[in-house]
């Protein structure tokens, strides 16, 4: 899990300094006398400016998740509670952000590309297909850990005293096992 909250850390960040350039640099630039956006009157100027608004705020979060998921302190109960807790929202803001960046980019071309539609329609259909296959592979990844861990975390909840991180470490080995086959062995004992 760590490796993939890596791999969110740096897509969100990439996220975040987009669309920050994004609401600086606004589709049509800026008026030389005023400074302000020559699109301003435009409606969907005003989606634009939400939806990077709100790909820059989603982005954050996730990063400071990940950035948080990271930086834990890996003890038993983070990797029952808060860990899965931490993963679930940084996908999910993560997943919210890519849509809404994806929407950034469709209003920015209308705004530029104004009545070429057969331009237009093609690339917004197409602008879906990432965010689809985000969607489905993470998906995919949260319902298989669920169904994978779930049973190791009602079968602890449901421990008594004895229950421990050693205990923990050998269900998870067990699983391991099961998946991958035999795990090597350390090192064999000399007589």
């Amino acid at each position: 899990m760590k490796e993939i909250a890596n791999s969110c850390t740096v897509v969100a960040a990439l996220i975040v300094t987009i669309m920050f350039a994004a609401a600086i640099t606004v589709p049509g630039g800026n008026r030389q006398e005023s400074g302000l956006p020559m699109f301003l009157n435009v409606n969907v100027f005003v989606l634009f400016i939400i939806s990077d608004a709100l790909s820059l705020l989603f982005a954050s979060i996730s990063l400071l998740t990940f950035l948080g998921f990271t930086s834990s302190s890996y003890k038993e109960e983070d990797f029952l509670q808060s860990l899965p807790k931490k993963m679930l929202i940084g996908i999910s803001t993560l997943f919210i952000s890519i849509a809404t960046m994806m929407m950034t980019f469709c209003t920015s071309l209308y705004i530029i590309l104004k009545g070429k539609s057969s331009v237009i329609i093609p690339i917004i259909c197409l602008a879906i297909v990432p965010v689809a296959l985000f969607a489905w592979m993470q998906l995919r990844f949260l319902l298989g850990r669920k169904a994978k861990y779930g049973a190791i975390t009602d079968e602890l909840s449901s421990c008594d005293a004895y229950c421990s991180f050693p205990n923990l470490v050998s269900l998870l080995n067990h699983d391991l096992q099961v998946e991958y086959g035999s795990l090597p062995s350390k090192q064999k004992k000399i007589d």
